[in-house]
């Protein structure tokens, strides 16, 4: 044989081969031991269709809070500090206003001093009476003084407990316990009546907010279970109020969820499944088999030599601890529900208890 024909007949084998061992899936090693593991059992049930909506957490708390009188800035609590119901948000420059209660307490006592004398004259005159020469209308005329007195009176208390009352709100409080989210106004800046100085956020009682089809609204119901999700982490919750009122452009209705667990931030996007007709049947698998990735969702089945096989599968409705799934995958075969994410494609598993820290 010609001998550079032979090498490039080698060379093209070698090629051929190196090209096959790439080619192949990845599998466990031959002489693995075996991985402890937790598996269930794949069931055939009833499944209701789901439609998943986008979602949003907000807190059932979140206040612009406003002052009550106007007035300038002279302390504010600092961005992110987390306040307790009553404590002071802001102090407004309040010496006009001390003022302003200082000359209406003496108003108030100008008043007092002119009703008394009003009293005491009226006691004079009519212990008089008529054999005195006291005329019954000097007496009207001195009963009308004392009455006017008293309503001078009644009135001044009224303008020093209104004083006050502003010298009390020129403190702006915490309507609630929570944290300052915003700063709307600065040390030294005018603050009108009514002008919002900070946000207040309720970080503990969230929600998650979502909108729904308004056709759907016979189908949802308060305290119905309803399970969200934040990427590839699942989580569940109860629709807490359904607001069966649709928006005239959008035909989209609110609801609001009260999630069962979970750290969640205030502002971050969830997706939320509704239950969206009749159920029908289907095979489920237990949520703990189901492996989420962004590219697809998969579950590893143990066949009868105890060695796994990678599955993919499409999630779809969910019924309790169950999930509805359509794949490869048939009734009564056993799945990993735990220590699935240490498993490669024939890998030699022994069915184990698992402790939560050794998965």
């Amino acid at each position: 044989m010609n001998r550079p024909y032979a090498t490039t007949l080698k060379l093209a084998a070698t090629l051929m081969l190196i090209t096959t061992g790439c080619s192949r899936p990845v599998t466990a090693a031959p002489d693995s031991p075996p991985l402890p593991v937790q598996t269930g059992t794949v069931i055939e049930s009833q499944f209701a269709p789901e439609l998943w909506v986008p979602a949003s957490v907000s807190s059932r708390h979140d206040a612009r809070v406003a002052s009550l009188v106007a007035g300038r800035v002279r302390q504010i609590v600092e961005l992110g500090e987390q306040v307790d119901e009553g404590q002071v948000l802001a102090q407004l420059e309040d010496r006009d206003l001390s003022l302003q209660a200082a000359e209406q307490e003496a108003a108030m006592q100008v008043a007092q001093a002119r009703l008394s004398l009003a009293e005491n004259q009226l006691q004079r005159l009519t212990a008089l009476g008529s054999a005195r020469g006291v005329a019954p209308s000097q007496l009207d005329q001195v009963r009308g003084e004392r009455d006017i007195a008293n309503q001078e009176l009644r009135r001044a208390r009224a303008l020093r407990d209104q004083v006050a009352h502003r010298v009390h709100e020129s403190k702006i409080r915490a309507p609630f316990s929570g944290t300052v989210a915003e700063q709307l106004v600065q040390i030294g800046e005018y603050v009108p009546q009514g002008a919002p100085v900070v946000r207040l956020v309720d970080l503990e009682g969230v929600d998650v907010t979502a909108q729904a089809p308004v056709q759907m609204a016979g189908q949802l119901q308060p305290g119905q279970p309803v399970r969200m999700r934040a990427g590839a982490t699942d989580y569940r919750g109860s629709l807490r109020a359904v607001v069966p009122v649709g928006d005239q452009r959008s035909r989209q209705m609110e609801l609001r969820i009260t999630p069962a667990s979970g750290d969640f931030t205030v502002g971050s996007a969830l997706e939320v499944a509704l239950t969206n007709g009749e159920p029908v049947t289907r095979i489920g698998v237990p949520r703990d088999a189901l492996v989420l990735r962004a590219d697809n969702s998969y579950v590893y089945r143990v066949n009868d030599q105890n060695k796994v096989e990678r599955v993919t599968v499409a999630p779809g409705g969910a019924n309790g601890d169950w999930v509805a799934v359509t794949g490869a995958i048939r009734p009564g075969e056993r799945v990993v529900i735990r220590g699935a994410e240490r498993l490669s494609d024939g890998q030699l598993v022994v069915e184990a208890e698992l402790a939560a820290g050794n998965l």
